[in-house]
């Protein structure tokens, strides 16, 4: 019996869709002229080998020309056949919390969050060359900065363009979205030094803590419980301060200083004003 083999992929499946052929695999187009090229006789025998390849080549593709869809597709594709490759266990992952809507950004960071852990152990264990190694650490730190900061100003700007009347209904949920993106990067400095000690500190999980800090430093006015924040912010302030002793994050507390300020105002106000009040009543 004649099957068919694609080149592109060496996948088998390859349907009549008009006037071409079309693997259903790669999505590569044969003209029937082409497609007769690639019958042959009996069993076809995959390269699986050749195949996983190709798909690599096609993801690739399609992260350096941005589209994330395909990016996606092609990654789940290969984690199917490579399940042990720390590349299609990250973008697959990756490229899925990049297609999230706005109400998915809390999902999508957790998501982010939970694979760091899980990709960061399989380079450690199959990344043997130790300068590949920390190029594949530094990669994933980069794109991580850069969801954290795509989800992070997202929820922000959605809340800022709720109405006056209702914003207030929504507040809780943006701190939701926006401490999940931050904990992309806390967390993910946290893992590279848990997997890989002190190597990688300075390089890669000092840039992923100030990035968390940056983004933590943006809520403070939303929080119930600022002190407590400004205390999460200084831990992670003392842990970059190992790799780069004059560090310093003044953000927090100034901003920490005018809530305080604000709320003695407002005490001394309702305290004094009632005071004064009766003190003007009683001399008329």
């Amino acid at each position: 019996m004649k099957k068919f083999a694609c080149e592109m992929c060496g996948s088998g499946d390859l349907v009549k869709q008009g006037a071409y052929f079309v693997c259903q695999s790669c999505g590569t187009k044969y003209t029937p002229e082409d497609a007769k090229k690639l019958m042959i006789e009996g069993t076809v025998q995959v390269d699986k080998s050749n195949e996983l390849n190709n798909l690599y080549e096609l993801a690739r593709r399609a992260r350096n020309d941005n589209n994330s869809e395909k990016a996606q597709k092609y990654y789940e594709q290969i984690l199917l056949m490579d399940p042990s490759g720390w590349e299609a266990n990250f973008y697959s992952t990756y490229y899925q919390s990049m297609n999230c809507t706005i109400g998915e950004i809390q999902s999508a960071a957790v998501r982010i969050c939970n694979c760091e852990d899980t990709v960061l152990k399989l380079i450690k264990h199959n990344v043997l060359n130790p300068i590949k190694r920390k190029e594949a650490v530094d990669e994933i730190a980069a794109r991580l900065i850069e969801i954290s900061d795509m989800l992070y100003n997202a929820a922000i700007n959605h809340y800022k363009g709720i109405g006056d009347s209702i914003r207030s209904n929504y507040t809780q949920e943006m701190i939701n979205n926006c401490c999940r993106a931050r904990d992309i990067c806390y967390y993910f400095g946290d893992y590279v030094i848990d997997i890989f000690g002190d190597a990688y500190g300075k390089d890669i999980a000092v840039p992923c803590w100030k990035k968390g800090i940056t983004e933590h430093n943006g809520m403070i006015q939303y929080f119930r419980h600022k002190e407590s924040n400004v205390n999460i912010i200084m831990d992670y302030v003392s842990k970059i301060q190992k790799y780069e002793p004059q560090y310093s994050n003044d953000a927090a507390i100034k901003q920490l200083q005018r809530e305080k300020i604000s709320n003695y105002i407002l005490i001394a106000s309702l305290i004094f004003i009632p005071i004064f009040y009766i003190i003007f009543v009683s001399l008329l």
